[in-house]
């Protein structure tokens, strides 16, 4: 594949994560064609085909169902998923997250 790659970011929160950690992560992403989000919902809003991968550093209490389903559907398709640090607490209570 040629150019850059194309990464969706869903970040959010002054704690978790960071500020300054948010901006490191985007440092880090530099090289891709980056799309920021604040939430999960926001998958909603997106061609998700148009993305070679998710990166998620936020701490969320609940998604949309309908939501987590896409974020599944990009996996199950072979899209990547990177879910950092508070991420990977986020959802608690909806176990299709977790299954990803």
């Amino acid at each position: 594949m040629s150019g850059a790659q194309s990464v969706l970011l869903i970040s959010d929160g002054l704690i978790h994560p960071h500020v300054a950690a948010r901006w490191f992560l985007r440092q880090a992403l530099s090289g891709a064609s980056l799309t920021h989000a604040r939430s999960l919902n926001a998958l909603h809003q997106h061609q998700l085909e148009a993305f070679q991968a998710i990166v998620l550093y936020m701490h969320h209490q609940s998604a949309d169902p309908d939501a987590i389903a896409l974020l599944d559907a990009f996996v199950q398709q072979g899209g990547g998923l990177l879910a950092i640090h508070s991420a990977s607490a986020s959802f608690k209570a909806q176990s299709e997250y977790y299954a990803i």
